[in-house]
Order: C-alpha cells, then sequence, then structure tokens
C-alpha cells in the first residue's frame, strides 16, 4: 500500500473526483469549490490506490474497461462534493442524474453484447460442444487408476506428513494448503503447498514488501487409500493463494499485465520433474470487450525458487500439458450454463421464450446434487469434467421434479472442447444415486458415509463409483468401495468391496447374471470359452457359486445356477464351452455355460455355447 504501484492511476482518478466534487459544491457554494477539490483529491488518492491494490480490479468492459475505478471516482466526488460544499438540492440533483446516465450507458453497453438471440447463439457456440450419437458411451476408465481418496480422506492424510521429518519442526511454523486432485505422471495425486502460519511470516514480512517462503509441499497418493503422505521440501514457495501483499500469487499476475480480464481461480499442480507450480487461466471477455469470458492465454508461475518465474503459454502449447485444469471448473460452468439454455434448437427459435422463463423445452442443466461436475480420468489418460444434465421442468413450489438424467456432457480439460452424449439418459443423478450406496445391504451395519461419487464407463458399462468413509477429527478414513450400474437404483444391486479388486469381483459377477440392468451388449468385453475342467469347487456366499480352472488356463472363473442350473453337475475332467467377461482382473466371471454333451433339451443351456461345441463341417470337395 505505501509502495509506488499504482500512483498513476490513483493520481488520475484522483484528479476526476476532485474536479467532479468542485463541479457539484459549486452548485450549492462557488467560494468553497476549490476547497472541497483539494479534500477530494486527497480522500480518492487513497481511496483508488486502495482499490487497485487490494481490489485489483479487471479493467476491462464500458468506459474503455476503467468503468470501476471510474465509478469510485464519481461515487466519491459526489459524496465530498455535497458534503463538504453545502449539499444543496441542486448538488443532489447533479449527482443523482450523473448516477443515472453512468449506470445507464454501462447496462446498455452490457445489454448490447449480452441480450437477444444472436448473443444467446454466440454463447451457445463458444462452448464448442459437439453431439454424439445415441449409441455412443463416454471414455472408458481405467479401473486400475480410478480416484480411491476422498478430499476428506487425503486432509486426514496429509496433516500426518508435518511431523514426518524429524528436528525440522514443520508443524510450528506451516499447515497445509487447499489440496488440489491431478495426474502427475499418469498418477493419480493430491498436492498441496506448505503455508507459513506466525504471523511474522504472513503480516509483517509482507507489509514491509518481503516474502516468506514454506519448503515445499505435500503429495497423497489419490489411488492408494493405503499409501501415506510424502513430504517433499528443497523448495523456496514463496507465493501462495488468499496470502497478504507481496506473497499473494494472484497480486504477482496482476501486476505482470495482466490486468484485462478476470484470473481464475490459482491452482496449485506439480509437473513431471516434481517442481511446484501455480497455473491460472487467464480469461479476458469475449465479446465486445465487455461480455462473456474466452481461454485467452495459461499463466504458469514456477514457484520451485525463491523469486518466481512466469511463463505464458497459449492453451493448446504441448509445454502445459501436463497441467490438468486449464478449462476449470468457474470456465466450464459458463460454458455449460449457456449451452444448455440456448444451445438447444427450441431456444435458437424461441429465444424470447426461454428467456423470459415461459417455457423449459429443451433446456437442460447440470443435475441435481454436489456431484454435477466431477473431474475424471479416462483409460488414455485425459483428465475431463463428467455433467449429467437434466431438464428444468419444476413443480408448483418450484423445485425441479426431474431426478432423471437427460444425457452426460464430457468436457476435456485441456482441448477447450465437449461432447454431449444424449444416448446415455434415463438413469438418476448422483444426488439420488449417493442414497441408494448409502443403503447397500454390505453398509447397513457399519454405516459408513459414501463419498466421491464419479460416473464411469467400466467395461463398456456406466457405472457410478463411491467411496465409503468413516468421518474423524480432521478428516475421514477408507471404509470400502461401492459400484452400481447407472441403469438401476436398487440397493441390492450395489457392489461392495474392501477394496478395488473385491468390489470389481462382485460387480462384474452382477453384471454376467445379468443384474444391475441391461446385460453385456458389448461383444468386445464378451469373449468365448472352451475347455475341460482342472479344478472345480463350490463357494459360500448368499447364493451358491462355483469357481473353476481349465487345463492350461491360468485365470479362475465363476458361474452360479442362474448362468447354467447345472451348474451342482459339473465336475473335474468335465468339457464345457460358454461365454465370459473379458476383463483384465484374474477372477472372470462367466455369462454361459454349458457341458459338451448335455442334453439337447437343457434350456439353460445357451444355444450359441451349444452350437460352439458342435464340430466345424468338413468343407464340400
Amino acid at each position: 500500500m505505501f509502495s509506488t504501484l499504482f500512483i498513476g492511476q490513483a493520481f488520475l482518478f484522483a484528479v476526476v473526483t476532485a474536479v467532479y466534487a468542485g463541479l457539484i459544491a459549486s452548485l450549492s457554494d462557488k467560494t468553497k469549490a476549490v476547497s472541497v477539490a483539494i479534500i477530494a483529491f486527497v480522500v480518492g488518492f487513497i481511496a483508488e490506490k486502495g482499490l487497485f491494490y487490494y481490489d485489483m480490479p479487471a479493467l476491462y468492459g464500458v468506459y474503455f474497461g476503467y468503468g470501476v475505478p471510474l465509478a469510485w471516482a464519481l461515487a466519491l466526488g459526489a459524496i465530498v462534493g455535497c458534503v463538504f460544499g453545502g449539499g444543496g438540492s441542486g448538488s443532489i440533483g447533479a449527482s443523482v442524474l450523473t448516477g443515472v446516465i453512468f449506470w445507464s450507458v454501462a447496462l446498455v453497453a452490457e445489454l448490447n453484447y449480452s441480450l437477444g438471440p444472436d448473443n444467446a447463439r454466440n454463447f451457445a457456440e463458444q462452448a464448442n460442444i459437439s453431439v454424439a450419437a445415441d449409441s455412443e458411451q463416454i471414455p472408458p476408465t481405467d479401473p486400475k487408476h480410478m480416484v480411491l481418496v476422498t478430499p476428506e480422506m487425503a486432509a486426514l492424510n496429509a496433516s500426518q506428513a508435518l511431523n514426518k521429518e524429524a528436528g525440522k519442526n514443520y508443524s510450528t511454523r506451516f499447515k497445509i494448503g487447499a489440496l488440489t486432485l491431478q495426474s502427475i505422471k499418469g498418477h493419480r495425486f493430491y498436492a498441496a503447498p506448505l503455508v507459513p502460519t506466525n504471523n511474522q511470516d504472513t503480516f509483517w514480512t509482507p507489509f514491509v514488501g518481503g516474502r516468506s517462503w514454506s519448503p515445499g509441499f505435500v503429495l497423497v497418493d489419490a489411488e492408494n487409500e493405503e499409501a501415506r503422505a510424502e513430504l517433499h521440501d528443497g523448495f523456496q514457495i514463496s507465493l501462495f493463494e488468499g496470502e497478504n501483499w507481496s506473497m499473494n500469487i494472484e497480486r504477482f499476475v496482476y501486476l505482470a499485465g495482466f490486468d484485462k480480464g478476470t484470473l481464475d481461480t490459482p491452482k496449485f499442480e506439480i509437473d513431471d520433474d516434481m517442481k511446484p507450480h501455480w497455473v491460472i487461466s487467464y480469461l479476458p471477455p469475449a465479446f465486445g470487450g465487455i461480455a462473456g469470458y474466452k481461454l485467452d492465454k495459461v499463466i504458469d508461475v514456477d514457484v520451485s525458487r525463491f523469486e518466481p518465474k512466469l511463463t505464458l503459454y497459449n492453451p493448446d502449447d504441448k509445454g502445459i500439458l501436463w497441467a490438468d485444469r486449464i478449462v476449470s471448473h468457474f470456465l466450464i460452468s459458463q460454458y455449460v450454463k449457456k449451452w444448455g439454455t440456448y444451445g438447444q434448437s427450441y431456444a435458437k427459435e424461441n429465444y424470447w421464450h426461454v428467456f423470459f422463463g415461459l417455457s423449459t423445452q429443451d433446456v437442460i442443466e447440470p443435475a441435481d446434487g454436489d456431484n454435477g461436475y466431477m473431474l475424471s480420468y479416462t483409460a488414455d489418460g485425459h483428465c475431463v469434467w463428467v455433467i449429467p444434465m437434466s431438464g428444468t421442468a419444476n413443480n408448483s413450489s418450484g423445485n425441479s421434479t426431474n431426478h432423471a438424467v437427460a444425457g452426460v456432457l464430457v468436457f476435456d480439460t485441456q482441448d477447450n472442447k465437449g461432447r454431449f452424449y444424449p444416448g446415455l439418459r434415463g438413469f438418476s443423478h448422483g444426488g439420488s444415486v449417493g442414497q441408494t450406496m448409502a443403503g447397500a445391504p454390505a453398509n447397513r451395519m457399519n454405516k459408513y458415509d459414501v463419498g466421491n461419487l464419479e460416473l464411469y464407463n467400466i467395461y463398456g458399462h456406466l457405472t457410478w463409483v463411491g467411496i465409503y468413509t468413516h468421518p474423524q477429527a480432521s478428516g475421514a478414513t477408507f471404509g470400502g468401495i461401492g459400484f452400481l450400474n447407472a441403469y438401476t437404483q436398487n440397493v441390492a444391486d450395489v457392489a461392495y468391496g474392501g477394496d478395488v479388486e473385491g468390489g470389481l469381483e462382485n460387480y462384474m459377477g452382477i453384471l454376467a447374471r445379468g443384474g444391475a440392468g441391461p446385460q453385456v451388449t458389448d461383444e468386445s468385453q464378451t469373449k468365448a470359452l472352451s475347455g475341460t475342467i482342472w479344478r472345480i469347487g463350490q463357494i459360500s456366499g448368499e447364493k451358491a457359486s462355483w469357481r473353476f480352472q481349465l487345463v492350461g488356463e491360468p485365470r479362475i472363473f465363476e458361474a452360479d445356477t442362474s448362468t447354467y442350473s447345472g451348474m451342482p453337475l459339473v465336475r473335474d475332467g468335465d468339457k464345457i464351452v460358454g461365454k465370459y467377461m473379458d476383463t483384465d482382473q484374474k477372477l472372470a466371471h462367466m455369462i454361459s455355460v454349458c457341458i459338451v454333451g448335455a442334453p439337447k433339451g437343457n434350456a439353460t443351456c445357451d444355444e450359441s455355447a451349444r452350437k460352439q461345441a458342435q464340430p466345424t463341417p468338413a468343407p464340400a470337395n
């Protein structure tokens, strides 16, 4: 505040304040105009200096981008002019008239670029969303790289890392900052900087223009609930989100010249060389220099050294592809809202009906619940926003009556483009699925909370995956994992496991038996099987099932009487044929099975499997 920063801007607008205050005062008492102008200049200079330094207004929009400081200048001039100039009716009237003219011009300019069918079309097209065929699925998920650790679990794990290094006493000077989920070399982690906590570091040092620093950051494995948090030190991180004055990352970027657009929320990310960075998307207005947001640049601030290094990238530059959130939650929410409202066929022809709420036909929006925007990772390593969309029909009380999903939007966080899957519809959104998973039979005794609900494509099936957690004083611990086919909401169909392997085994069993919605239709996941039983044995459970291994086949297969009613009759040495779900799990579940030579009238023996057992006719000569 006491530096030379923004002195030029403060002086310029203080002059505006002084001139306007003098004019306002002269309408009541001309003899006071000069003295009032001097007072207004001092008040305006201090106020404008504080405005630029503390609030850091984005300089775009009406009045050549200086609408905010100009509004402050005129408002202060009117107040000082009226208070110290006598406050006559002429002064007050002129102040009101100036305010009306100022805000009317601003409103007209804003509406010119934000209201009407043409502007609505611009906003909808800006989202860059294509529509998939009804038969298409969202990108597949790699079950080996699912996020198993919730933010609450990560917070508890991270808090234990401060005392890990003996003799360094990090816990007396630092706390764990905000944890950010990210992919580092294809593996998912939560990362957070160590943030100074002592008053000397956070107030007095930056107050006089200096910067304190922290030695590093904490990593929490997001794919392994049993892994301990890692403390990475040896760095000098001197910029932080939300810290004061010279230690504030947003102020550092603003002073670097990025003041003509919105600075998105800074994200703390670790590059593939394990160096800490702050990554900020720079969003100037998209239309007329006034309305909307466009992704213009990506600002990378390397904070591994005491003197930060700022590097500017275009959104599609390969050098910044290690960062996960180039398209942030804020930006995608702006895109999705406009596209869902004005990007559909009815709104394109009936804009005013939709704008005034006379019709919600074709209007869609992110589904209810805290799972409307889900950050997910595809099998090929892409980071995407997965957003179930629902209709907006309301009942008489104004509450949404539609709990079903009308399609799923997937938006790539790096390519700045999305794809809408209209064929993925008719299932419940995450807000109600969480309640279903909490009521699973396996959870009735533990009563774990369900968190981190994600919508995945697992082996060709649209699947809700939730993490069961037990709350603690400063976080949560892992309780289990649940899988539920998106097209059912029966608590009996929730596949619960104490770990990923167990949960997936149970889920594959439900799918193979035709439970939890449609049976397997993806032929790439269905494989033929034939061979001789080497060993077979019955396993206990709620429903009797058998596991067997074929001669020369390392995998173990499972089937029950719903798969083949003759399973109790299968013995070692029998020759069988059938089909199974081909996944990367050690245990494969049979979709159909048949003993070679079984009676032809056995209706439970799959006909395709029976044909597979028949010898292939010799070709005719």
